[in-house]
């Protein structure tokens, strides 16, 4: 199945007559926005020093699958998931990468939450007709 052509228009939330159009992400995609998101822990923990990593270390060991489970962006690079995923929307300014950037943290997340949520709704649907 090609993930691409999985798509859905939604209305933003409160931006009245405002809209983007989402696409679903391959698993390659997937796979980018967690490396993406480890990477930038890695980052973090060298500049932190080895106090910091114990103390991830510990972290992770204890995060419950159930708070993954209810917070997936965790797991991914928010960036890498709403520049893969959103493909079209309506306001004024062209699409890109740059403007992608532009947009706020609440929107960002928003969009980001909806993309994992087609990919997965996707995902399921395809194991449901195996």
């Amino acid at each position: 199945m090609l993930m691409s052509k999985i798509r859905r228009r939604l209305a933003i939330p409160d931006e009245p007559n405002d809209w983007m159009e989402l696409r679903a992400l391959s698993g390659k995609k997937l796979e980018e926005a967690s490396w993406w998101a480890q990477r930038k822990a890695i980052e973090m923990a060298k500049l932190a020093g080895q106090e910091f990593i114990d103390a991830m270390e510990s972290y992770r060991a204890d995060l419950a699958e159930a708070e993954v489970k209810a917070n997936p962006l965790q797991q991914y690079d928010i960036e890498t998931l709403v520049r893969s995923g959103i493909v079209a929307w309506s306001y004024e300014m062209r699409l890109t990468p740059e403007n992608i950037a532009e947009l706020d943290s609440e929107t960002r997340e928003w969009a980001a939450r909806e993309i994992l949520k087609l990919t997965e709704e996707s995902q399921e649907e395809r194991k449901s007709k195996a």
